[in-house]
């Protein structure tokens, strides 16, 4: 069975055009988009209702045609509100030419030298770039990764010119510190995720006495550190059934419960729904 990971490793897209299109709505099976980073730097916008963004230890009310730029590693997850949102996940190689005048800026970003602006309300010119290159993305037709790309280039360009961007002087040690024993936690957690983990073993995965770290998870997260293994128990079950690979008790034998009845009640909490009706529903969509 294949571990989810909150460090994202799949690959986007094609060799040849490495840039992922996801659009997300209710019948999506991470529509709660639980704490992950990758590699890869993303851009994310409401298309619909509104989507409650963290980030790092940042919380984010996006409402529709907002944007958000995640620079490459950055924790990030959300909680959506009747929304539907897209996302871009893309290889900046696609859009480097190095050593050329046209690279200054983004190879400043893609180093971490210079940080883009999180949040995005867009204005005129930019609303016509994020249409532009959404439209593109979700587009498999020949002249679509050469336009996603023009696009790309257009919205860094956006920010230079209009000084969308810090340099970045904050304590580095610090920041990378705090975001590894979170990655590390979170780690921890998805190896884990058939056990009972008290919260003496994962606050010792961080380092940190069991007081301090219910305050530095919540922090990251917005949930207490069971409430949010509880959920992605339930999100990791769900994904099991809906892809056909379990009955409802085998579901919850693999993400660590015996008490099914319990299951059932922690299930329908976080999913909306018991197993069973989540289990026919989608075996019937598949």
């Amino acid at each position: 069975m294949k571990r989810q990971e909150s460090k994202e490793t799949k690959e986007r897209g094609t060799k040849d055009f490495p840039l992922g299109f996801y659009r997300v709505d209710i019948s999506h099976p991470r529509y709660n988009m639980p704490f992950h980073w990758h590699i890869e730097p993303e851009l994310i916008r409401v298309v619909q209702g509104s989507l409650i963004l963290k980030l790092e230890d940042s919380t984010i009310r996006l409402e529709k045609n907002d944007l958000v730029f995640i620079s490459s590693g950055i924790l990030h997850g959300a909680v959506p509100a009747d929304a539907v949102y897209e996302c871009i996940v893309f290889d900046s190689e696609i859009i480097r030419h190095r050593n050329y005048l046209d690279d200054v800026f983004i190879s400043s970003v893609m180093n971490h030298k210079v940080q883009p602006d999180a949040f995005f309300r867009p204005d005129d010119e930019l609303m016509e770039i994020e249409n532009g290159l959404f439209s593109a993305a979700s587009c498999t037709d020949a002249w679509a990764p050469l336009t996603v790309c023009a696009y790309l280039r257009l919205f860094f360009a956006y920010c230079q010119k209009n000084r969308k961007y810090s340099e970045n002087d904050f304590d580095m040690d610090k920041g990378f510190t705090r975001a590894g024993q979170m990655k590390a936690v979170l780690e921890y957690i998805e190896e884990h995720i058939s056990e009972r983990l008290t919260l003496e073993d994962v606050s010792r995965v961080a380092g940190l006495s069991s007081r301090y770290f219910c305050r530095f998870f919540r922090q990251y997260t917005g949930r207490t550190c069971f409430d949010y293994m509880n959920f992605m128990k339930m999100e990791k079950a769900a994904l099991m059934m809906r892809e056909g690979r379990c009955t409802v008790s085998e579901a919850s034998y693999a993400v660590g419960f015996e008490d099914a009845s319990y299951f059932t009640r922690l299930f329908r909490k976080y999913m909306g729904q018991s197993p069973r009706s989540y289990r026919t529903s989608h075996a019937q969509n598949s």
